[in-house]
């Protein structure tokens, strides 16, 4: 399993190759202690839509995806998750395992730890053209997804530019 989330991380790496469109970007995210700066090693922000992810309940699905790489801690990363109804995905989301309307779940590498969140929330607002605002109002604890008892903290917010790129109805 730790293999392929790598591979899947390595692979929106590559999907996600800055194009040097000159993007300003504002990053008071922390990850454990240490400020989390996406978009270094050439690649930049992606935010991914998929058009209605479930027939049964109307849900669309939009996957943002932001990484960097430190000589410390190796490749970090955070995916967003969010789920909601008709065409805009500005709100609040609770951070939840269900997926319903208005629900957020949150992954996130740090230091060769895998951690999800179970509680909180997420703020999220689409300045247009490919630019995001999202928060996270409160401090998330990351939990451990392979059963260990390490965890980090993740809070703050990221404003910037994100390479789209949109999937049609599937289910």
């Amino acid at each position: 399993m730790r293999k392929f989330y790598m591979l899947f991380i390595a692979v929106l790496a590559m999907a996600c190759q800055s194009d040097d469109s000159g993007s300003s970007s504002a990053s008071k995210l922390k990850m454990g202690h240490q400020k989390f700066v996406p978009g270094n090693l050439d690649s930049r922000p992606c935010v991914t839509t998929y058009g209605q992810f479930s027939e049964e309940y109307n849900l669309n699905k939009r996957e943002f995806f932001m990484m960097r790489y430190t000589e410390n801690s190796g490749f970090d990363g955070i995916q967003l998750f969010v789920y909601f109804t008709g065409d805009d995905v500005s709100g609040t989301y609770d951070i939840s395992p269900t997926r319903a309307h208005r629900t957020a779940t949150v992954m996130a590498s740090h230091q060769a730890y895998e951690g999800i969140a179970v509680e909180g929330s997420v703020v999220i607002q689409d300045l247009g053209n490919g630019k995001y605002h999202i928060e996270f109002p409160g401090q998330l604890h990351m939990q451990s997804i392979f059963g260990g008892t390490d965890s980090f903290a993740l809070s703050g917010s990221y404003q910037g530019n994100f390479f789209e790129t949109l999937y049609p109805n599937h289910f």
